[in-house]
This record gives structure tokens, sequence and C-alpha cells, in this order.
């Protein structure tokens, strides 16, 4: 557009220590030698959820490891289904929004998944993905430009192709192989400087420069 200038606000959440908890695990019975994974918010196309699950639910590699699908939207009704007939599927309703960070932290991993269909969605920043940063789970994101760049530039998880299952399963494996107290410490990092409150002073800041 020719502009010489500009500034990038970004809609991330306030800073937020989380309280330690087992919710989910508690909540759907999940042993503790099996792994939670958590996607929150709009449940609808677009979001690569049909991949997700499909990896979840079709690999053999995958009985111990849980996937939590927690929202709303038009793809409800067949996540139901599928956590009735699967054992490490789960649906869980919405939270509000001031508890859901908290329900959060209580799965070891968040995925953020999307695939590129507009590039409203290539260039997408997903509110989950700061929703995991305030949470200090380590993140499994789709790489695309914006999201997969922002998580590996942080390290702070690993990426996968969108709408490929071994492409995903190989980025569970390796963040499972890895240090998670690393991933955890550069999470606790990253939030100290992407969070509501350093974004409130860079918009005083344009706004006493005018």
């Amino acid at each position: 557009y020719g502009i010489p200038h500009f500034n990038v606000i970004m809609n991330v959440p306030n800073y937020e220590t989380p309280k330690k908890n087992c919710y989910l695990r508690e909540k759907f019975d999940i042993s503790e030698s099996c792994k939670i994974y958590v996607i929150p918010g709009l449940l609808s196309l677009g979001r690569d959820l049909e991949n997700i699950i499909e990896t979840f639910t079709t690999n053999k590699n995958m009985y111990m490891h849980h996937l939590v699908l927690m929202g709303y939207g038009p793809m409800v009704n067949k996540i139901k289904f599928t956590a009735n007939t699967n054992d490490n599927i789960h649906f869980h309703e919405a939270v509000p929004e001031y508890s859901l960070v908290e329900t959060v932290s209580s799965a070891d991993y968040g995925i953020v998944g999307s695939q590129a269909l507009s590039l409203s969605y290539n260039f997408a920043m997903p509110n989950k993905l700061f929703t995991y940063l305030m949470a200090e789970i380590p993140i499994i994101c789709a790489d695309l430009p914006e999201m997969g760049g922002f998580t590996k530039k942080f390290g702070i998880g690993n990426t996968y192709t969108p709408e490929d299952s071994s492409s995903l399963f190989e980025a569970i494996r390796n963040i499972n192989s890895s240090d998670r107290s690393v991933y955890v410490r550069k999470l606790q990092e990253c939030k100290k400087i992407i969070n509501w409150e350093a974004e409130e002073k860079k918009i005083y800041e344009i706004y006493s420069n005018k």
C-alpha cells in the first residue's frame, strides 16, 4: 500500500502464570503413563482437524497419546462420535476465557493445526498459540509462515506439514524424545516479552509520538 512505516500490535493475552493441575487427566481418567494433547477453540474445517484426528486414531503407535478437543462448532458431533469409538480421543465443552489457560495447562502439549486455504489462514497467528504460551505447554504447530516461524524462532515446540499425517507423527515423536523442561524454560522466557502488557506499551508509545 506504499506505507513507509507501520507498527504491528499482536492480539496476545495478559501475562499469566498457570496453577499446575491434573484436570484433564482426572476428568478423562487418563493414565500417568500417557501424554495429553489439547486443541481448544472453534472446531471446524480449515484447522487440519481431520488429519490430526486421523493421526491419533489410525497410527498404532499413538495409543498412549490422548487428544482432547475442547470447544464448539460444526465438527462437534463428528468429534463426539469419534470420541465414543476411540479410547484416546476426548471431547470437552468450551470453557470460559478466564479459566482457559489453567485448563489447558493440565495437558502436556498443545496442537495448532491449520491449512493454507487462503492468505488469512496462511498468515494466521491463532489465539491458541498464545494460550499455550501462557499455559507453558510445548507446541506442535502447522508449519505455516507466521505461526510456524514464531514457534521455531523462540524454540517453543515443533512444526509439521499440514494435511500430512506422517509429518505430524514425526513432530509428536520428536517432541516426546526431547527434554520437555527445555521447551518449558523457553516458553517462560518467551512469554515475558510476548504478552498484552508489552503490546499495550507499544500502543502508548505510538500515540505519544503523534
